[in-house]
């Protein structure tokens, strides 16, 4: 890119759907990387009452901030089932929330209004390589019980 120009980009927008393919809210492209592929900033939007996830991820560090509303970030660590409920909102004692990999988790917006969270996934996605598993609770505590993390296939 010319260092002299002022430029637009699309800003990807996917909207996201909960396991029984209702929509449940959106993701936003914000930063993309040096190579033109990969985003390393993400917005997710939550509407009201729904829930995102379970999601884990093996080698990905994912990183929260919630910029408007509230929101609810419940993981479970995949080896050992410990579980943190961390509540993030905008209004009060704003947070960052960094969670390793091998960690379910689920964002859970029990309020009246959408909350707005950005993520930072490290190392950043790119597509045709995403590792992303999508659970369900279930799935989750089976392969806590199994010890069979290690074994799973996206």
């Amino acid at each position: 890119m010319n260092q002299n120009n002022v430029v637009t980009e699309v800003a990807k927008t996917v909207v996201t759907q909960d396991l029984n393919n209702i929509p449940n809210g959106y993701l936003v492209e914000l930063f993309k990387g040096e190579d033109g592929i990969s985003t390393e900033v993400v917005l997710t939007v939550a509407y009201p009452g729904a829930t995102k996830g379970y999601h884990a991820y093996r080698n990905r560090t994912m990183r929260f901030v919630c910029v408007y509303g509230e929101v609810s970030v419940n993981t479970i660590n995949l080896f050992t089932g410990e579980t943190v409920k961390i509540y993030l909102s905008s209004r009060q004692n704003e947070q960052r929330m960094i969670i390793p990999p091998n960690h379910a988790i689920l964002l859970d917006n029990p309020f009246n209004d959408s909350a707005y969270i950005i993520s930072y996934p490290d190392p950043p996605y790119i597509p045709g390589t995403d590792e992303q598993f999508k659970l369900t609770y279930e799935q989750v505590m089976q392969i806590v019980k199994d010890k069979s993390w290690d074994e799973q296939k996206t």
